[in-house]
């Protein structure tokens, strides 16, 4: 367990003051989610920060073009 967790710089601090035994139950809705494997995971993770996967379907090929150059850069 953490009991004390603060920033190099100390601008943040903070300390554990008192722990306590939750009652309440808390239901999730977890419907909108999919289970991945982790590398399943990593490959949408790669998709959606390096390919055009994440944006809305370019018609202009010189603009689509220059948006996946970018995102080239972005890998390197």
């Amino acid at each position: 367990m953490i009991f004390e967790l603060y920033d190099t710089r100390d601008d943040y601090h903070f300390t554990v003051t008192k722990i306590e035994k939750d009652s309440n139950d808390y239901e999730f809705n977890l419907k909108g989610y999919k289970k991945l494997s982790k590398k399943d995971f990593l490959k949408v993770s790669y998709n959606l920060q390096f390919t055009l996967a994440a944006f809305p379907p370019i018609d202009d090929e010189g603009f689509r073009r220059e948006t996946q150059n970018m995102l080239d850069k972005l890998k390197k």
